[in-house]
């Protein structure tokens, strides 16, 4: 079933291929329904079907649809806030590089220069903004503290963060936007192309029909199914 990811990774959703494998897919599920009703008894069986996330548009399909979009060359990127941080706090490669949406400082570079972390990590969100294509960023001051909870993004993005092993600045991509690499489309942004996820639910005997518009997280899901199963909800669920 996890292939589908891989698809959507090298054509896009909206690819011709992307749709091919949806009809596969469809297949497959009912090749397990099948099984389930012979293995297990019609009506005596749950399932729930969803997603992890969703997939961003190919930025060239979101061109095509009137949305300013683009691709982030993160190297080229890098190498200019690290440029703007030699002149401000000396030389040294103050950033070591990004991961998991975060922005890395040598804290050893730090240590031995004597330099603040946070005022460091300032410099680099204000350089960091300042590239194209970067929608919003946070400090680890600021994501510890909540002092900017109240500015776009704030509170997915802090969601997204730990600190014990997240980086020092944290940050999302505008709309439409990915950075640039061998994949054609991508995902892990807070949008709505990326977050907005089915969750479908089959058991004729439990769950009536019906569809629901009103919004629902993925995090319903275990209580959910706690309530059918008449048990109490695990004690992390929401």
């Amino acid at each position: 079933l996890t292939g589908h990811e891989y698809v959507n990774h090298a054509f896009s959703a909206e690819s011709r291929l992307s749709h091919d494998h949806v009809l596969h897919l469809d297949r497959l599920l009912q090749s397990f329904w099948y099984d389930l009703d012979a293995k297990v008894g019609k009506d005596q069986y749950v399932v729930v079907l969803t997603a992890d996330h969703g997939f961003a548009p190919a930025v060239e399909h979101s061109a095509s649809q009137g949305h300013a979009s683009g691709k982030v060359d993160g190297a080229q990127s890098m190498a200019r806030i690290n440029q703007g941080l030699e002149a401000q706090f000396g030389p040294g490669k103050w950033v070591m590089g990004n991961s998991g949406s975060t922005l890395l400082l040598d804290k050893q570079l730090l240590a031995s220069k004597g330099q603040d972390a946070n005022t460091v990590a300032e410099a680099a969100r204000t350089l960091l903004l300042a590239e194209p294509g970067f929608a919003a960023a946070y400090t680890r001051a600021e994501l510890l503290s909540g002092s900017r909870a109240a500015e776009p993004l704030f509170a997915q993005m802090r969601k997204a963060w730990h600190p014990d092993v997240s980086g020092d600045v944290q940050y999302v991509l505008k709309p439409y936007w990915m950075f640039a690499g061998r994949a054609v489309a991508t995902h892990g942004s807070p949008y709505a192309y990326d977050t907005h996820v089915p969750i479908l639910t089959y058991g004729p005997a439990w769950i009536g029909k019906g569809r629901v518009d009103t919004r629902v997280a993925v995090v319903d899901i275990a209580p959910t199914l706690a309530g059918l199963l008449g048990i109490a909800p695990p004690a992390t669920s929401e």
